[in-house]
């Protein structure tokens, strides 16, 4: 072969390889969500977890007016534990397979996101702690009261931004 042919060969190659990763970079960059997409994805999970928080009251209600036994409560939380993980793994899922693009934020999108983020996280603190203060319930409503101060406030960190941004401040 001519040095010329090689010169070619080797271009060639170098090109297509170079191709095959613009092409995956591509495809990577169009499943990332803008931060407004995601910010509008959040509804869903928002309303969820708002109908999941109803449900979650009813049952410690419930218990603590001790209307329920204790194992029927044990019963309860096990199923919204179920619950919550249905919700968590499909939340890390769209989180993982269309990651935020960097900068695209703005300051009230984010404050969103983390509002439905820290719901998540603070619900599940509130079903760890059932388990764990089942037998005392006086021990288990205070604790639980002060859990759910949690979620109120993470749950209007998304109410709020959602409010400013509807206001037009994005």
């Amino acid at each position: 072969m001519t040095k010329k042919k090689i010169i070619l060969c080797v271009t060639i190659i170098a090109l297509s390889i170079l191709g095959i990763f613009a092409f995956k970079s591509f495809q990577k960059y169009q499943k990332q969500y803008t931060g407004k997409q995601w910010y509008e994805r959040q509804s869903d999970y928002i309303n969820d977890l708002s109908v999941y928080a109803g449900e979650m009251d009813d049952i410690f209600s419930l218990y603590i007016a001790e209307s329920i036994s204790e194992d029927d409560f044990l019963n309860h939380v096990s199923l919204l534990q179920n619950q919550l993980s249905v919700i968590q793994v499909s939340y890390q899922q769209e989180k993982e397979n269309h990651p935020v693009r960097t900068g695209s934020y703005t300051y009230n999108q984010k404050y969103a996101c983390e509002g439905v983020e820290e719901t998540l996280t603070h619900l599940q603190e509130i079903l760890d702690m059932a388990r764990e203060n089942s037998g005392d319930v006086t021990t288990l409503a205070y604790k639980y009261l002060a859990l759910h101060q949690n979620i109120i406030d993470s749950m209007s960190k998304y109410t709020a931004a959602q409010t400013a941004i509807a206001a037009g401040n994005p």
